[in-house]
């Protein structure tokens, strides 16, 4: 696993332009291409990982699966990567294995993935994006844009697995190594900071969690 710092900062559409031109003004440059991301996360019955992230509990783990170019990873073809990552008081592990092949894929999802802590995992949310990459003072800054969320919890009936939202905020998210300074990331970027997590964000935004405690019964 591969420490890192990560900050993770929402913000309004109108502030969109003051971030760009706060990159232009800092010497920062296009690091890749945009492009379309799209996660499948998974969570057990009782929806462990998603409380433990509302209520701050650490260290906690996300479990997903993750590919590019396509909002509906079920029609991609190509190599997906299965990440767990691992957050802790004041910083992120993430260990990602790639190269899981589509077959690999449907498998997961079919049959869940079993973790120590939380048991089996299956499927319960895709958040895609449109995301943007930049470098700027040694910090990797990147701008999800077009957010959706989108239900696919098998314990749930069809009509409530079509359910699907599009937030209105976009999300600014700054990484550095762990050696990195934390005040210096912080005082170099000056907009305002807010706890934000797609996985939670999207799971309150379904209003999921009322859902599964009334299947659970």
């Amino acid at each position: 696993m591969n420490p890192r710092i990560e900050h993770k900062i929402p913000i309004d559409i109108i502030d969109y332009p003051a971030i760009l031109q706060w990159i232009k003004d800092h010497n920062g440059r296009i690091l890749y291409p945009k492009r379309i991301v799209t996660s499948r996360y998974f969570d057990n019955f009782r929806l462990e990982i998603f409380h433990e992230t509302q209520e701050g509990i650490i260290p906690r783990k996300k479990i997903r699966i993750r590919n590019y170019g396509s909002r509906n990873l079920n029609i991609l073809k190509k190599n997906f990567s299965f990440e767990y990552k691992l957050s802790t008081d004041n910083m992120r592990l993430k260990n990602e294995k790639k190269f899981i092949n589509h077959n690999e894929f449907l498998k997961l999802c079919n049959f869940g993935i079993y973790d120590k802590k939380y048991g089996t995992c299956f499927p319960i949310l895709d958040i895609s994006y449109k995301r943007e990459y930049f470098f700027v003072k040694n910090i990797r800054l990147t701008i999800d844009r077009s957010i959706e969320y989108k239900i696919v919890s098998p314990f749930l009936a069809e009509n409530l697995r079509q359910i699907s939202h599009k937030d209105k905020m976009y999300v600014c998210e700054l990484k550095a190594e762990f050696n990195y300074e934390t005040n210096q990331l912080l005082n170099n970027f000056t907009f305002i900071r807010t706890k934000f997590c797609k996985y939670e964000r999207g799971i309150e935004l379904l209003e999921m969690s009322e859902k599964f405690e009334v299947i659970n019964k």
